[in-house]
Formats: C-alpha cells, structure tokens, sequence
C-alpha cells in the first residue's frame, strides 16, 4: 500500500507540473509604445511607474484614449490607461511561450517514461 501511496503522490506532482508549464507566458525584452501594442493585439504586460504590474489580453485604441482589456468571468472589462503612468509595454513573445510549453511536458514525459521502463 505504501508503493501506491508514494507512486500517487509522484503522478500527482508530474501532473501539476505540467498544468503550471502550460501556463506560462514569456514576454518579449524590448518594450515597445502604446500605440505598436494596440496595432498587435496580442496579450500585453504594463509596468507602471509605481512598480506594479498591470497584464492585459490586449490594448484597444479608443478616442483618442488607451484602454487595457482584461476578461473577467465571461465579459472583457476596459481600463483606461494613462501613458504618463507607464514605465514599460512587452508585448508576449509567442515562439518562446510555445517552446517552453513544449519542453515542459516534453522533458518531464521523457523522464516519466525513463523512470517508469528502467527503474
């Protein structure tokens, strides 16, 4: 019964460990305007002035105005953001989320299955 209980717990932590890889996100290094992150659409992390950190699905240019979207529940929520207010704007690197998505699972599988056929 104890080899069951040490084999469910270590399935378990392998399990976890892929459902975290899976939501990583990696953020391009240059930051980039306002204006580039609206013609994108793609997720977008703000760091402020004030050292926190604002993260959206995407920017939306209206009248003459910024907003961040975010999707709460159901429903993409705006918020207004002030450019005076922003220190820097990444814009998510796709390929390098992809990979590391990839490697992940990949890696942890291979030593999975290393594990299990020759131990």
């Amino acid at each position: 019964m104890k080899a069951i209980s040490i084999s469910h717990g270590r399935f378990t932590l392998f399990v976890a460990s892929l459902i975290i890889f899976q939501s990583c996100t990696v953020y391009q290094g240059k930051s980039v305007s306002l204006q580039e992150a609206s013609q994108t659409r793609t997720k977008t992390k703000l760091r402020m002035r004030d050292g926190s950190i604002q993260r959206f699905q995407y920017i939306q240019p209206e009248n003459q105005f910024f907003y961040g979207i975010k999707r709460v529940g159901y429903e993409d929520v705006k918020f207004r953001v002030d450019a005076d207010d922003i220190k820097s704007i990444r814009l998510v690197n796709k390929p390098a989320s992809f990979t590391l998505s990839v490697l992940g699972i990949a890696i942890p599988l291979a030593v999975l299955v290393n594990y299990i056929f020759f131990f």
